[in-house]
């Protein structure tokens, strides 16, 4: 940063060490747009982030590219999602179905026509799917959607200042 100045925008993908880059960022020197995997049990990246000044945020599914948004509280959704996680959890007991679901998944998610692959890190701030939630709204969205999960689902959190 001292030879090229404050990025733009920041993307940080360091395998679970994210926070070690998230809690250094100067509030009065911060990128624009920060984004970072999400991971379970580090809900206070987030809060890392709020902190340092970003207002606007977005919990965006790496299989699909669409931003993740719970169902509303004490709803049907949420019953089924519930209950749906419950058999989740009780199918990752059975050996090899992981593996088949996550090659299913995989394949079933493709985009037609774009360059993103299973290993791409979709668009960038602007370009990512919805409206700009709140931090309160992210970080539901974060406890209800961020965990191991039987189709390999991962997230990224994106922050604008």
């Amino acid at each position: 940063m001292q030879e090229y100045g404050v990025p733009f925008y920041l993307k940080v993908d360091i395998e679970g060490a994210e926070h070690v880059c998230l809690r250094d960022i100067d509030p009065a020197d911060a990128p624009a747009y920060v984004s970072f995997e999400a991971s379970e049990g580090r809900l206070e990246d987030l809060f890392l982030l709020a902190h340092a000044g970003y207002t606007r945020f977005k919990l965006i599914d790496q299989l699909t590219f669409r931003q993740a948004v719970p169902p509303r509280l004490h709803s049907g959704g949420l019953a089924t999602a519930t209950l749906a996680r419950l058999a989740k959890e009780q199918l990752r007991r059975v050996p090899g179905l992981v593996r088949a679901v996550r090659v299913f998944r995989r394949e079933r998610t493709a985009i037609p026509g774009t360059r993103a692959s299973s290993m791409s890190s979709g668009p960038m701030a602007e370009e990512t799917d919805g409206p700009w939630r709140s931090v309160e709204d992210v970080a539901y969205a974060w406890i209800y959607y961020v965990r191991e999960t039987i189709t390999s689902n991962w997230y990224d959190v994106h922050a604008a200042r």
